[in-house]
């Protein structure tokens, strides 16, 4: 098979074994690494292959006398998602390392391999096997895997690039020191009530280092009392709640980005298991947070522009400012971190995309500082790609001063341009999933086109969620006042307060069945990925996440309209208060850790319900 290799041998061979039997996916994909090899002895090859081929070939014919072949077998991939022994071949001396990976062959994971090859077989020679695998792989999984989708990567070269400590490193650890010091120092000066002075006393820099006070910080955030109507408190709940549905998402779909021994029973057998529906629906949490977002902004936008005199730009610009200070501390922390010390935490067969990412994250200062890099950029290029929430909450942010203002002018027009907003925004994004055929089943992928690019990270998908909590604020707003409020929404609020059984039937009960079959609908869209068309995929995909929302508002109205006290109990739980103000933190952070778990790995792993099981 080796003596005269070619194309078609590969193509032969791999067909025949197939016709064998009933074959497994893993049994499919195990000859995948001598396919990697097979692919590169084509006659017509370049003179910096033949090198490469010339070094393999004695390997293989001469496999008696030469211990090549042995380390080849030894420590390269065997199987699917087998990765080899990376540090035993980084410790070969005239070898390097290979991982040829299928990114999101599906939408949950990708397939990949490990190859221990000699130095002088670049990464170029390996990539010749892009168009066969590509066309393999599709074949074994009955589903398109565009050429693009398969990565070669020489591991070991990029490795020993990342591992070289640049001097933005040391700036960024630098910084991170004086912080952490000015923390303790400001810490000492509280404790010994240096900062503790009378109200006339008070210089800027005792409030500039109060800032940094642990105490102070502490106490800030386990401060239970809220400022606001104690109704509002309801929020804390939903917000702890939210961030910890994103987190349980992320938990799987992170740790299975790791190799998966037993890909075909996670892709076959786990994924249509009921209980994933909770998973699966699990991008709509960070739906709630933009509906939480849009309720909350519009509470401090309103109590400004309510009063004529602050009606003006400077007030504008002002909340702006406000808001893109606010969100920066965290969005420069994680530049930094990706650019500069995430790339010195790895040294294994896992961490594909790491040089990658520290790239991106060097092109895309600018578009980041701009919150505008989930409009130009593809959401597997941006950095940290997880922070396109806020990137979308910015960019909404600055569009919902025109529409309070117009509210607080006129509540006819008001309403009227966030409803036509909406419906355009409802528009556009059944025209792009019409067109391109996307829906949320993670069994059948759409073709025509990246699925996160056009539609996922963009604002016209997230924009609906936003200005629901809008109107859910206004409709709050409204009841406070019983002689200028809406007619309608005070006809409504008094119906929801005296009725009992409005309250129940009509809003608790009704606003849970629709989350809930939101939710159960996923497990029959993969279940039966087939039974639908794509016109009804298209339309799940662009009500179903507004259905979440509406179904989530009924829940609430009660409570914002000073009913629903046991609802008011749980979910306004003061001790939910200080969970509540560490949910952004969460967010930005949990990715990264995740992210580290993933890269750190050295093995592929099994998976089993939800234990990640070391080989």
């Amino acid at each position: 098979h080796y003596a005269k290799p070619s194309v078609e041998i590969s193509k032969q061979y791999f067909d025949a074994q197939r016709a064998l039997a009933n074959l497994t996916l893993q049994d499919y994909l195990f000859p995948i690494r001598d396919a990697l090899i097979a692919i590169s002895f084509e006659s017509n090859v370049s003179s910096k292959s033949s090198v490469c081929i010339t070094k393999i070939q004695g390997m293989l014919n001469n496999f008696l006398s030469d211990p090549a072949l042995a380390f080849f077998l030894l420590h390269s991939g065997k199987g699917v998602n087998d990765v080899g022994d990376y540090k035993e071949c980084s410790k070969l001396i005239g070898y390097s390392y290979y991982v040829a990976l299928g990114i999101m062959i599906t939408p949950l994971a990708g397939i990949r391999i490990g190859l221990c090859l000699p130095v002088e077989c670049p990464v170029e020679v390996i990539e010749t096997t892009k168009p066969y695998i590509a066309s393999f792989i599709s074949r074994a999984l009955n589903m398109t895997i565009p050429e693009r989708q398969i990565i070669m990567r020489d591991i070991k070269a990029e490795n020993q690039v990342l591992s070289k400590t640049r001097p933005g490193a040391i700036i960024f650890l630098s910084i991170v020191i004086l912080v952490l010091a000015t923390v303790v120092l400001a810490s000492i000066l509280d404790y010994s009530g240096y900062l503790n002075v009378k109200d006339q006393e008070i210089l800027f820099w005792h409030k500039f280092i109060g800032c940094f006070s642990a105490q102070r910080n502490i106490r800030g955030i386990l401060n239970t009392e809220n400022r606001v109507d104690k109704k509002l408190e309801v929020l804390n709940g939903v917000r702890v709640l939210a961030i910890g549905w994103v987190i349980f998402g992320h938990t799987f779909f992170f740790l299975v980005f790791e190799p998966i021994y037993n890909f075909e029973k996670l892709w076959n057998d786990v994924i249509h298991e009921p209980y994933m529906v909770l998973i699966k629906a699990g991008p709509f949490s960070v739906d709630v947070f933009f509906f939480l977002a849009g309720f909350l902004a519009s509470l401090g936008m309103y109590r400004v522009f309510k009063t004529p005199k602050n009606r003006t730009v400077k007030n504008v610009l002002l909340l702006y400012f406000h808001r893109y200070v606010r969100l920066l501390p965290f969005l420069l922390a994680l530049h930094a971190y990706a650019i500069y010390i995430q790339p010195l935490l790895y040294d294994n067969a896992s961490n594909i995309d790491v040089l990658t990412l520290q790239r991106n994250c060097e092109n895309q200062w600018h578009l980041m500082l701009l919150y505008v890099t989930n409009l130009i950029k593809d959401l597997g290029d941006i950095c940290n790609n997880w922070v396109w929430y806020l990137f979308i909450d910015m960019q909404l942010f600055l569009i919902l001063p025109f529409f309070i203002i117009t509210y607080v002018k006129s509540k006819k027009y008001g309403l009227l341009g966030i409803f036509m907003i909406i419906a355009t925004s409802l528009a556009i994004q059944m025209g792009i999933c019409l067109h391109y055929e996307i829906n949320l089943s993670m069994s059948k992928l759409t073709t025509k086109g990246d699925q996160n690019t056009l539609y996922y990270e963009k604002p016209y998908c997230r924009l609906v969620p936003y200005f629901i909590g809008t109107l859910l604020f206004l409709a709050y707003e409204e009841g406070k006042d019983k002689d200028k409020g809406l007619k309608s929404l005070l006809t409504l609020q008094n119906w929801v307060y005296e009725s009992k059984i409005v309250r129940i039937i009509f809003f608790y009960l009704l606003g849970f069945l629709i989350m809930l079959g939101v939710v159960i609908s996923f497990h029959f869209l993969d279940k039966y990925p087939d039974s639908w068309g794509y016109i009804f995929g298209s339309f799940h995909a662009v009500f179903s996440r507004q259905l979440i929302i509406i179904g989530l508002c009924m829940i609430l109205y009660p409570v914002l309209v000073g009913r629903g006290t046991s609802l008011l109990a749980i979910l306004g739980h003061p001790d939910l208060n200080p969970l509540g103000k560490l949910t952004y933190g969460a967010y930005m952070w949990h990715m990264t850790i995740f992210t580290y778990i993933v890269f750190v790995s050295y093995q592929g792993k099994y998976y089993q319900f939800f234990d990640i099981i070391p080989k």
